[in-house]
């Protein structure tokens, strides 16, 4: 075949994939960071819109584009030709350390069709959906049932998993620490006889969470009795995928954040240590016991993290949010 002919097949080939694309919904991802941009292609957001066909990952016309806090984003947003507009961050954005996100407190509800975030905001295109819940779940569950055997499931696995018998301390995997509360938890929890073990860039010790585990966190956290697991940023209702990343694994979270009051209506505050600034000692003195008594670590290993208001919290959560995804779907004539 000579270059002309090749060209020519090329050109078609080409026409026929963009008609193709075009019979059914595109989506593009924008401005998502690519460790977290996994969840979205996996159209999880997508479930909600109950598309008539699954929409094709696309870079050229997307019908629906999603986007998020990094690259510049927002004028991408205004640009954007897509027929559904959708944003979403887990990110803190009221942070004088991260300020950087700031500039999103407005969420894009004046750009987007639809916006999620961890804030409580009172707006018709605004839903609150934390990000945790995308590490509990692949994609979102419209049935009750199904949730509460995956809330069962990671109740009893904790236990199981947390009085396994360990050989290792404590861990954090970690990239920074700008606000220095890594360190501060890191050191009192040193202080309290712990051998802390860091697999992050941060104050790196262990190289085993990619050379013995191929980066999988959860396999890696199951080796110790407890996880060094701030938030970023102490901020009422600011809670990512930290604390349930210790659940998922049976270890002990050191937590920190969301004024030390995480999901109330989800996260049983027994089944975890707060840390308190302003008492440093009693955390160290409350680890040194647990170290020691056999019967003070049981209490907190068989506690079920998850309360069983977890199950109504997210089956309705999901209710609303397909329900508000599926107007705006009918609306644009996609559904």
């Amino acid at each position: 075949m000579n270059a002309k002919l090749k060209r020519l097949k090329t050109i078609t080939e080409d026409a026929f994939s963009v008609l193709a694309a075009q019979r059914q919904n595109r989506v593009r991802f924008t401005g998502y960071y690519p460790e977290s941009k996994k969840h979205f292609e996996n159209y999880y957001f997508t479930d909600f819109f109950q598309f008539k066909s699954k929409p094709a990952l696309s870079s050229i016309a997307p019908t629906i584009e999603f986007f998020s806090v990094w690259n510049n984003v927002r004028k991408k947003a205004q640009d954007s030709k897509a027929a559904i507009k959708v944003f979403f961050t887990g990110e803190c954005v009221h942070s004088d350390v991260f300020s950087e996100f700031n500039e999103f407190e407005d969420y894009f509800l004046n750009i987007v069709d639809v916006s999620f975030g961890f804030d409580d905001i009172k707006a018709e295109n605004y839903i609150r959906y934390p990000l945790w819940i995308l590490y509990l779940f692949d994609q979102p569950e419209f049935s009750k049932d199904k949730i509460k055997q995956r809330i069962d499931k990671i109740n009893s696995d904790f236990s199981k998993k947390a009085l396994a018998q360990k050989t290792k301390d404590c861990a954090i995997i970690a990239r920074h620490d700008k606000n220095g509360i890594r360190s501060t938890i890191f050191e009192a929890a040193q202080n309290a006889g712990l051998r802390i073990s860091s697999a992050g860039s941060w104050n790196h010790n262990d190289d085993s969470l990619w050379n013995d585990f191929s980066n999988d966190k959860q396999k890696y956290l199951e080796q110790f009795r407890y996880t060094i697991c701030p938030e970023n940023f102490d901020y009422d209702g600011y809670v990512t995928e930290k604390l349930f990343q210790a659940f998922l694994s049976g270890t002990i979270p050191l937590y920190w954040g969301s004024n030390n009051k995480p999901e109330p209506e989800v996260i049983n505050p027994k089944a975890v240590l707060f840390f308190d600034k302003s008492n440093n000692d009693e955390f160290v003195e409350r680890i040194k016991e647990l170290q020691k008594s056999k019967k003070a670590f049981e209490e907190i290993a068989y506690q079920k993290p998850l309360k069983e208001n977890a199950i109504d919290f997210i089956y309705e959560l999901n209710r609303k949010t397909k329900d508000l995804c599926m107007e705006i779907a009918i609306k644009k004539g996609l559904a």
